[in-house]
């Protein structure tokens, strides 16, 4: 299945009874690559074992960029999944209690989201494609002692803090600040299980290639949003191997 999703060779010998060759396929020639036929297809048996903890953030996966790096739909899946692969192994650089594995949960509707986990931040992958704003929501239950800015807590305060991070993707293109919008929004939906129980800090998250930026926002006062901060995040900061395959398919590219 991988072969097909990377059309590199398919190996010989293997048994295909349980590939649906409507969608999947290869013909039966030597080093022949796999293909699939629809791209819907494609993208709900990639979110299936992405779920069962297959990794995308392997480089090797990406070695056949180059032969669809002009296709953006093709090469924003690919991405997509190698960075959220990152995510749940390596965590994000944006605070000590972040650099670290995620666990990795479903999302199908913002209730979704618990706050049963306290030893490690979880990473919420939507199952659906109906989070139009976001390709990702991580929760992290903070200690006394560290914030992600770096600051300490109130040891006063009564609530324990909840960090809620949505991010979205935008690696073949300019951020949108739509996204953003669009996310708070709903956001007395997302949050409207946890609020009573933690404070809670909120950093929309952008994942791009080269910018790296820290915006503050101030409370809407009609309500509409929280006080909240944009980061950027580099795809060179949370999988190097990977923007290097990456930076290479575009200069391969760009040489023809």
């Amino acid at each position: 299945m991988m072969a097909c999703f990377t059309h590199s060779t398919v190996p010989r010998g293997l048994s295909s009874d349980l590939i649906d060759h409507r969608y999947f396929y290869h013909l039966d020639l030597p080093n022949t690559p796999g293909a699939y036929t629809c791209g819907v297809a494609r993208n709900a048996v990639a979110d299936q074992i992405f779920d069962i903890v297959i990794n995308f953030a392997d480089a090797h996966f990406l070695t056949s960029l180059d032969d669809f790096i002009d296709n953006i739909s093709v090469t924003e899946f690919w991405l997509s999944h190698t960075v959220l692969s990152s995510i749940r192994l390596n965590g994000l650089a944006i605070g000590e209690n972040m650099k670290k594995g995620v666990e990795l949960r479903v999302l199908t509707d913002p209730s979704d989201l618990k706050t049963d986990v306290k030893n490690k931040p979880v990473l919420y992958h939507p199952e659906k494609f109906n989070f139009k704003a976001i390709d990702g929501i991580i929760l992290s239950i903070q200690s006394d002692e560290q914030r992600v800015d770096g600051s300490a807590t109130n040891t006063n305060m009564k609530k324990e803090k909840l960090l809620v991070l949505p991010l979205q993707l935008a690696l073949t293109q300019a951020p949108q600040p739509s996204s953003r919008e669009m996310f708070f929004e709903d956001y007395g939906d997302w949050i409207a299980d946890i609020s009573n129980s933690f404070d809670i800090e909120v950093h929309f998250l952008w994942i791009d290639q080269i910018s790296k930026r820290i915006r503050e926002y101030q409370a809407d006062p009609d309500g509409n949003w929280p006080k909240h901060t944009e980061r950027s995040i580099r795809l060179k900061d949370i999988n190097p191997e990977v923007w290097e395959e990456y930076r290479a398919a575009q200069d391969a590219t760009d040489e023809e």
